[in-house]
């Protein structure tokens, strides 16, 4: 059995995972919005944005990282024949087509406070730059941001927000809009939806279960292990996930008078340079665009291998090639801006959430049962 140490150095990993571009905005906006009823917003966005995605990595694991499995059971209704494209269509979301250009929407945010007047055209294609060159390399790099990067930008967020929420300036009050419960409620969940984490916990569950092979190289991992296994680990980095997004929401909450009419990528180095000043912002500023590349990278990543297979089975074609295409995508799609990729991955997720949340409680609660009869 893994020990508890090793459940909450993965329950860390997956916090780290999960916490990109959309983590840091969007529970801003929530207290930006309806500071007056904060806590039913929080509620929406902690079974949206913690709850459903690690019910999700769970489930994954228990089919022990195999995505084509976790999807199979559409088979199981004669609609075998989407499985491949609706994992096209969610990787597209994540890629080029929604989360990475909105990771560079929010980095330009980070480095608009670095350089106030800077060009998001020359600040886009340079990261679109860097994105390729990063991800083309993939096999080296990812462990090195894996290992040296996340552990200082948690850090270092965890840090800003702990000192902005100690000392926040004289003079502060509340501007909410006026909403019912149930409509804060909504729109917590639907923010929280907008995180797409669950999407993320399918095509990245595979972290656990190489973990659990390296720790134990000879063993033959069943279900139950898995199982208790996935759920230490998730109750940890759902501890951690939880307590960072109280903080952001509470920053909204409590600087909401200074942060009305921002654009949403602006919102945190806003907060950060009134409470600590424009030296401590660049720092943060480099903190958001390191974060948001970080995750930039994994996610181009993973769309771009998934298409490469996918065209190799037909025609002949290049990973190179193949991220080329999609970085000049996600280039052209970040210069909309955070609110319009926002609004037009908004309908999207609503209704494709509902269907991937669908499939993920069948597939657990077969496992579930599975695991209950001894399978």
């Amino acid at each position: 059995m893994i020990s508890t140490k090793d459940a909450f150095l993965t329950g860390a990993s997956i916090c780290a995972m999960f916490f990109g571009s959309g983590n840091i905005v969007l529970p801003l906006l929530i207290g930006q919005q309806y500071a007056n009823n904060w806590v039913s917003g929080y509620f929406g966005f902690v079974v949206g944005a913690v709850l459903i995605p690690i019910l999700g990595l769970i489930s994954i694991s228990l089919k022990k990282g195999n995505s084509d499995e976790f999807f199979g059971c559409l088979s199981k209704f004669k609609l075998g024949f989407l499985i491949i494209p609706l994992q096209l269509f969610l990787l597209a979301i994540i890629g080029p087509f929604g989360i990475t250009p909105r990771c560079l929407a929010v980095a330009f945010g980070g480095f608009k406070a670095i350089c106030p007047s800077g060009s998001d055209y020359i600040f886009y294609f340079v990261m679109a730059a860097l994105l390729y060159f990063v991800t083309c390399k993939k096999d080296q790099i990812m462990p090195i941001i894996g290992k040296i990067l996340t552990p200082p930008k948690l850090g270092l967020l965890i840090g800003v927000v702990i000192f902005c929420l100690l000392f926040i300036p004289e003079g502060s009050h509340i501007v909410s809009k006026t909403a019912s419960t149930s409509d804060v409620l909504l729109y917590g969940l639907i923010s929280g939806y907008q995180t797409t984490d669950l999407i993320g916990s399918i095509f990245y569950g595979t972290i656990i279960l190489d973990y659990i092979r390296r720790k134990n190289p000879t063993a033959d991992i069943d279900k139950k292990a898995l199982l208790s296994f996935g759920i230490r680990a998730s109750i940890f980095g759902s501890f951690f996930l939880m307590l960072l997004y109280l903080g952001f929401l509470l920053m909204g909450v409590f600087y909401n008078d200074s942060i009305q009419g921002l654009l949403p990528e602006d919102l945190f180095p806003v907060i950060a340079r009134e409470c600590m000043g424009n030296s401590i912002s660049i720092v943060v500023g480099v903190t958001i665009i390191v974060s948001c590349f970080t995750t930039a990278v994994g996610l181009l990543s993973a769309w771009t291998m998934f298409i490469t297979n996918l065209l190799n089975k037909v025609v002949k074609v290049s990973y190179n090639a193949v991220l080329l295409i999609s970085v000049v995508l996600t280039y052209f799609l970040s210069l909309l801006g955070l609110q319009s990729i926002l609004d037009l991955l908004e309908p999207i997720l609503t209704w494709g959430y509902l269907i991937l949340i669908l499939m993920m409680l069948y597939n657990l609660t077969k496992d579930l049962k599975g695991i209950n009869n001894g399978k």
